[in-house]
């Protein structure tokens, strides 16, 4: 979401005072437009580069042309508070009406389908970490996300890496309780009185109480 702001001054002096104050309270220069005097493309066309709807932009193209100053900021959705702060910055200083509907549009931005799963590999720390640029430091690895010391969750010791789940990712083995009374187990050795078992073969209980 962006949105698009519009204020229009007496003259460049005074468009320029408003965006100095934006500047001040770290408004991104990128953002901030002013449309004022002759150019190398008409008003109109400037005015709608800056994203300005075609109504508004052919009402204030009048007024550029007459020596007016038009103030457009393209206030992103992040971070959060911009659009608001850059309206009540602006309405600080004293812009004209000219019969303009919304002096204030919120656009809805489409996806860069082009870029949509993508990894921007530019970036000098992409898949690093601040101190290991041009020292030898490794790709991912345990110092790119940090390493943590091992521990097993397997009797014996063996190692159950603990990378991607920061918790033990197998439990130790509970103590096997009988469900019947008497210490016997269901299905079990020695259930049945002839002393056949179902799970004799296997040698282990197939059904155990918690």
């Amino acid at each position: 979401m962006t949105t698009i702001i519009t204020r229009l001054f007496a003259d460049a002096a005074t468009a320029k005072a408003a965006v100095d104050d934006l500047l001040s309270r770290d408004h991104d220069p990128r953002t901030i437009n002013i449309i004022a005097g002759p150019g190398a493309q008409s008003a109109t066309d400037r005015i709608r580069a800056a994203r300005v709807g075609a109504a508004a932009a052919a009402v204030y193209a009048g007024h550029v042309d007459q020596g007016r100053a038009l103030v457009v900021v393209a206030a992103p959705f992040n971070p959060l508070g911009t659009a608001r702060d850059a309206m009540r910055v602006l309405d600080r200083h004293p812009a004209m009406q000219v019969g303009v509907a919304d002096e204030n549009v919120y656009l809805r931005e489409q996806p860069r389908v082009d870029i949509s799963g993508k990894v921007d590999d530019r970036h000098t720390l992409w898949m690093t970490r601040p101190g290991s640029i041009g020292s030898g430091g490794p790709v991912l690895g345990s110092r790119a996300s940090g390493a943590k010391p091992g521990t097993s969750a397997i009797r014996g010791g063996a190692y159950m890496s603990t990378k991607f789940w920061p918790m033990k990712l197998v439990s130790q083995p509970k103590q096997g309780r009988s469900a019947t009374s008497g210490g016997r187990l269901i299905f079990g050795r020695g259930l049945m009185p002839d002393g056949w078992t179902v799970s004799g073969m296997f040698g282990v209980p197939m059904v155990t109480g918690d």
